[in-house]
């Protein structure tokens, strides 16, 4: 809904802040964004996760990876799509790391905000993700181009505000009305080639 979901002008970015979705179930492989946040706090020692989720979440999530918590977190209760606005809103880059999605609405959500995406290649992202235009998109599990690509949006802010522009505008293709519409010529037509036959 990008009545809802739009880039906030009473919400400041927060410098070098990451914003992410905590799930335990392991196909959502967030013990990735924890990964992928203690590289880049090498080179970005400012670092910050922004992260909807639970403290047995992250404590969960750090013994799947293996690794101990470098960075500041910072843990939110998105409980409607006011707080979410704000959630992506205060985050410079979104980042997504699931092994499998359906559609992957949070990142087309981050994109309506105005915030940079970085995401695996979930497959379900294909449908509005384009790599270098609004999104940067990397391989599932691999550690080093997400970390790359987050490095990049922090620390290109042209590239990150091109990054912006794009997704505002693949959010705008992406609205109810216009998903809705959509669905009803593919089921118009798929009637049509039935009666045909």
């Amino acid at each position: 809904d990008i009545k809802k979901f739009k880039p906030s002008k009473n919400i400041k970015k927060e410098p070098y802040t990451v914003g992410t979705i905590l799930r335990t179930a392991k196909w959502k492989r967030c013990q990735d964004v924890i990964k992928t946040l203690n590289r880049v706090i090498k080179e970005i020692p400012d670092i910050k996760l922004l992260a909807t989720g639970t403290k047995l979440d992250l404590e969960g999530l750090e013994k799947t990876a293996g690794e101990k918590i470098k960075f500041k977190v910072e843990l939110v209760n998105a409980k409607n799509d006011k707080e979410l606005v704000e959630f992506y809103s205060r985050s410079s880059v979104f980042l997504f790391t699931p092994q499998e999605e359906g559609f992957g609405l949070p990142p087309i959500e981050a994109m309506a905000c105005g915030t940079p995406v970085v995401t695996t290649d979930c497959k379900g992202i294909r449908e509005y993700s384009k790599n270098s235009y609004n999104s940067l998109i990397c391989d599932v599990g691999d550690i080093n181009n997400l970390t790359k690509s987050v490095r990049k949006i922090l620390n290109d802010k042209k590239f990150a505000n091109k990054m912006v522009v794009n997704g505002i505008k693949t959010a705008k293709n992406w609205n109810w009305n216009k998903v809705a519409k959509r669905l009803e010529d593919v089921l118009l037509e798929d009637k049509k080639i039935s009666e045909a036959n």
